[in-house]
């Protein structure tokens, strides 16, 4: 009676690791490394379809403005970026500016507030830009297509943002934050800004990237 189970068994083993390896590429490697150019991509993707579901985005704000933009948002052509920039502070530069822009002083803050409002800073930059270029319908519906993972890119050198820009959709920015033992998370949001302004979007963003510090570069996949 344990023969046919036994049997079975040992044919069942034989095609999962026939599939195990069919699964792996020549150098063994069980799974492609992916970009955080890719990754951010994947994120973008994913915001895309929040926009896009009217279900989605009703559990979230009754409120008809609110969701329009996001309706409208989720129409957009995301499936090729017309401009990719890589962005990145020098923290102290960053810092400053941020307080000033807040009228506060970092020495007013404790260690443990400063430690904090290091890691939240980097994030809180499209939060801003959408206040600026947006207002606060703007603002309040990119809070509500939000994206977050969390993978291990042992590559990553330092925290840096990719803002991906399109011909037919709106921008979209992916923040990447350094952890621990080659962690890393990364957080996506649109970028609403007056679509009458919209041929000079690049040209404003750089401008006031460049006022907190930033170093801005295209990049290429």
């Amino acid at each position: 009676m344990k023969q046919p189970f036994k049997t079975g068994s040992i044919f069942f083993l034989a095609f999962a690791l026939m599939l195990s390896g069919a699964c792996r590429n020549p150098k063994g490697n069980t799974k492609k490394e992916i970009s955080l150019y890719e990754r951010g991509l994947e994120i973008v993707s994913i915001i895309k379809e929040m926009a896009g579901s009217d279900e989605f985005t009703a559990l979230f704000s009754v409120d008809t403005e609110i969701r329009s933009i996001l309706h409208n948002a989720g129409q957009g052509d995301f499936s090729q970026p017309a401009t990719v920039y890589r962005i990145r502070f020098s923290e102290p530069a960053f810092l400053n500016s941020l307080l000033d822009l807040a009228e506060t002083d970092l020495k007013k803050l404790s260690p443990s507030l400063e430690e904090a409002l290091k890691s939240k800073a980097l994030s809180s930059v499209f939060t801003l830009m959408n206040a600026r270029f947006g207002g606060n319908n703007a603002l309040a519906a990119s809070s509500i297509c939000i994206a977050e993972t969390i993978f291990v890119y042992d590559k990553m050198e330092e925290n840096q943002i990719y803002l991906y820009t399109y011909e037919n959709a709106v921008p979209a920015a992916v923040t990447f934050l350094k952890g621990e033992d080659g962690a890393v998370s990364a957080t996506g949001s649109f970028v609403f800004y007056d679509s009458s302004k919209a041929d000079t979007f690049d040209k404003d963003i750089i401008e006031l990237l460049t006022v907190f510090g930033a170093n801005i570069e295209e990049i290429t996949q």
